[in-house]
Parts: structure tokens; C-alpha cells; sequence
């Protein structure tokens, strides 16, 4: 088992390692922002703003030393069960604990502490994700090369409980060395049962207003509300007539809603008859296609509604 004099070593390499890294990423998660953001707004789907944190050394440091203590006592709890002649294996069965040997020692390694810097939170989608080779410029590439980001994808109402859980739970802890109230623990377990039944009712939502949306559909002569219905319609119109659209990005949605709009052909028939005119069997490539409606609309006299 790994002594605190270890842990101290260990602590401070990844402490001269984290102050030469700071800078760098900072950029670098300032340009996967950018890049995320771009290809959503590209793809059509519409998104809160993304933001992102860069732990200062305090607020990391501690919360190291927390998940290391964390791991000792979860390896403590093994060596008892163990002690009383049950496996450890069914003992996790029974209790529903789902935990590595590497989750019950202490950190071996700063890369490990490093990493364990990006397990918190709430439950979110987690991606570890680097940039492409041709997003990165020559001058940066040595720097670059060996970063990654931890890119979470969760619902606003998950985003707004991070961001209450960060400042009344980490915060105090990594900086102030002081663990919140026990009224406060119990709020914060009332919220999080209210983000757990927001989240179910924003699913809910969602295929309530999907539905709502495939409703207005059938009626030929709805208009679209906006350049997202407009794309739903024109993802539904390929869907039922089993024409792949490629490319996740979508080419002047916006735009070519507005024309529609101006024209007067924003009609849900109106936009069947331009794909009609449009979309080709078997593919269609969803960067082109409004570009293509666009250039049947031009082919035919503009009747202004």
C-alpha cells in the first residue's frame, strides 16, 4: 500500500506537471468548444451554450487527496469482508457495487490522479475526446499533441445541478476545508431527486413535442415554424421513403427557411414538392439538399403569399 510519503511524491509531480499544462489547456478545450459548437449549430441541433471548468491546483489537490482516502477506506472495507472468509466478488453482488481493484488502491501514478480529476459530478454521457490533426495548427502541434478533454453531455437540468453541487460541495471541500451542513446534505439529496424526476420529464417532453411535431406534419397545408421543423420534415419526408441522407451537416437551414417563408412555400406540401423535385433515391446528402430545393424553387414562377 502506497505510504503518504509516496502520495506527497507523487503530488508533486503532477503539481509541476498541471502549472506547465494550464495554459495549454486552456486553449485547447477553448477550441473544442469552438469546434463542438460549430458542428452542432452545422447539424441543426439546436443546444444550451457549452461551457467548460480548468480545475485550479487547490480545488484539484483536494479533491485527489479526498478520492485517494476514498480508495484506501473502500480497500479497507475489501480486506474486512475478506477477513470473515466472504469473497469480495459476492459481497459486491449483493450490495450492487460495481468497483475495480484500481477503484480500492491508492493512486500508483500522477497520470492516474490526473484522470481521476475527470470522474465527478452527476451522471453524464462522458466522452474523452482530442482534436483532428488538421484542426490543430503547426506552431501548436508539440504542445498539443498529448492533451485530451473530457467532453460531458447532459440535459440543462443536469448542467444547473453540477454547477449547484460544484459550489456547495467541491468548493468548501477542496478550498475551504470545511464539509457542508447536514441541512445542507439533505437539501442537496432533495435536489438531486429533482433532477433525477426533471430529467424523466424532459424525456417525456421530448417525445411528446417529436410527437406534436409529426402531427402538424399531416396537415399539407401547416407551415413550419421554424428551420428545425423544416428539417424535421425533411428528415421524416426521406425516413418514409427510404432515401439516406448523409453528412451530419446540414447546408443553410436557416436560409432556406427564410426564402420558403418569403415565397410562401413553407407549407408542408409545398416542401413535399420540393423534395419531390429534390431528393434523389437512394442517397441525398443532407449539406447539399437544401441548396438543391432552392434551385427547384428558382425553376418555377415565385408566388409570393
Amino acid at each position: 500500500m502506497e505510504t503518504n510519503e509516496e502520495f506527497d511524491y507523487n503530488l508533486e509531480r503532477l503539481y509541476s506537471h498541471f502549472h506547465k499544462k494550464i495554459d495549454t489547456m486552456t486553449l485547447y478545450t477553448r477550441e473544442v468548444v469552438r469546434v463542438c459548437s460549430g458542428a452542432l449549430d452545422a447539424s441543426n441541433i439546436r443546444h444550451s451554450p457549452i461551457t467548460f471548468r480548468i480545475k485550479f491546483w487547490e480545488s484539484a489537490k483536494g479533491t485527489i487527496a479526498r478520492r485517494n482516502q476514498e480508495r484506501v477506506l473502500r480497500g479497507r472495507l475489501r480486506d474486512a469482508v475478506e477477513a470473515q472468509g466472504r469473497r469480495w466478488e459476492d459481497n459486491s453482488h449483493e450490495f450492487s457495487l460495481k468497483l475495480s481493484d484500481e477503484e480500492m488502491e491508492p493512486f500508483k501514478a500522477p497520470e492516474d490522479m490526473l484522470a481521476a480529476l475527470h470522474d465527478f459530478g452527476y451522471k453524464a454521457t462522458r466522452l474523452h475526446v482530442k482534436l483532428r490533426d488538421e484542426d490543430i495548427q503547426e506552431l501548436q502541434k508539440p504542445s498539443w499533441n498529448d492533451v485530451a478533454v473530457e467532453v460531458q453531455v447532459g440535459s440543462l437540468v443536469m448542467h444547473v445541478w453540477s454547477e449547484i453541487e460544484h459550489d456547495m460541495i467541491y468548493k468548501p471541500l477542496d478550498s475551504q476545508g470545511g464539509p457542508v451542513s447536514e441541512d445542507e446534505e439533505r437539501i442537496l439529496d432533495l435536489i438531486n431527486g429533482i433532477v433525477l424526476t426533471g430529467v424523466a420529464a424532459l424525456r417525456q417532453l421530448e417525445a411528446s413535442t417529436a410527437n406534436r411535431l409529426n402531427q402538424r406534419a399531416k396537415y399539407k397545408g401547416m407551415a413550419a415554424s421554424s428551420h428545425y421543423e423544416l428539417a424535421t420534415w425533411i428528415e421524416k419526408y426521406c425516413e418514409e421513403r427510404d432515401i439516406t441522407l448523409q453528412g451530419a451537416e446540414w447546408g443553410h437551414p436557416e436560409q432556406l427557411f427564410s426564402i420558403l417563408k418569403t415565397t410562401g412555400d413553407d407549407k408542408n406540401y409545398r416542401v413535399t414538392e420540393l423534395l419531390d423535385e429534390s431528393a434523389s433515391l437512394p442517397t441525398s446528402y443532407r449539406h447539399s439538399l437544401p441548396v438543391k430545393m432552392l434551385s427547384a424553387l428558382c425553376k418555377r414562377p415565385c408566388s409570393l403569399a
